[in-house]
């Protein structure tokens, strides 16, 4: 599974850094980022991706409606790990209905992050 890619999509230079250094950890190295929705989606027509890693709080189109758009426009099944400090009862229910495969509340801890993204890779 070294050789899954990845797809950070977080507005703060930082917690993209974050992620990426417990990919690293994790063993794998083939990561892209964005800072904004438009520009992952754009990333996702150029290649695929195994896993999407997804803040809520983005600037233009927000997390929820990427993740709407990955489903309904994109029709992709790729999985989706939404990311946030934002784990209301109303967002969880929405981001379900939406078609994300998972939430990881900040901030999370090695051992939870490295939990959601074997899961999600041994069920895709």
């Amino acid at each position: 599974m070294e050789n899954s890619n990845f797809l950070i999509v977080d507005r703060n230079t930082t917690m993209r850094g974050i992620i990426r250094h417990q990919l690293h950890e994790l063993n794998y190295d083939r990561i892209a980022e964005a800072s904004n929705a438009e520009t992952a989606l754009l990333q996702l027509s150029r290649r695929d991706f195994d896993i999407v890693l997804t803040e809520l709080d983005l600037p233009g189109m927000s997390g929820l409606e990427f993740v709407t758009y990955i489903r309904d426009t994109l029709m992709s099944t790729v999985p989706v790990l939404v990311i946030s400090g934002d784990a209301s009862r109303e967002n969880l229910v929405r981001l379900a209905q939406a078609g994300a495969n998972g939430f990881l509340v900040k901030p999370f801890t090695p051992v939870a992050f490295e939990q959601h993204i074997q899961n999600l890779l041994n069920h895709s």
